[in-house]
């Protein structure tokens, strides 16, 4: 009886264990819309937050001054004001006109998203940013710290 009831315990112990190993880090998304058919602009922009404010502010800083050059909070009319340009008469809008986002991973050692954007002047141009986050303590990941020198190369090649 006492084996049985010490097994149970291990496999409830192991279970309890493997459930927080793959359990989500709790980092939430909201999004700034500032989308208008009036001036055609389609902007949704992620904004991070989660229990820990350091994390948050790694996180959003980086995003915001990468893909926005302006912080939350610093803006005169809106948070796509230094990105996003319009015409007086509403006619012509310039500079990034959709922005949204697609969540691909929210684990204890990744946080994972694409930003789809398109550009809009004389031509369009459209791209993919993809970012990854350890959102335990809000550093990027690059591509780069996951090989050594042979492999990067090899990987490269």
């Amino acid at each position: 009886m006492k084996k049985t009831l010490k097994k149970i315990m291990m496999l409830v112990c192991g279970l309890m264990l493997c459930q927080s190993s793959f359990s989500q880090m709790n980092i939430k998304i909201a999004y700034v819309d500032d989308s208008s058919e009036e001036n055609n602009a389609y902007l949704n922009f992620p904004i991070v937050s989660c229990k820990d404010s350091l994390v948050i502010e790694k996180i959003n800083t980086f995003l915001q001054l990468s893909e926005l050059n302006l912080l939350k909070g610093k803006e005169k009319k809106h948070i796509f004001e230094r990105v996003f340009h319009e015409e007086d008469n509403h006619s012509i809008a310039q500079g990034k006109v959709v922005m949204n986002y697609d969540l691909f991973s929210n684990t204890k050692n990744n946080f994972s998203f694409r930003l789809d954007e398109t550009y809009l002047w004389a031509t369009t141009e459209y791209w993919r940013a993809y970012y990854n986050f350890n959102p335990q303590n809000g550093d990027i990941y690059y591509w780069q710290e996951f090989f050594d020198d042979t492999n990067r190369k090899k990987f490269i090649d």
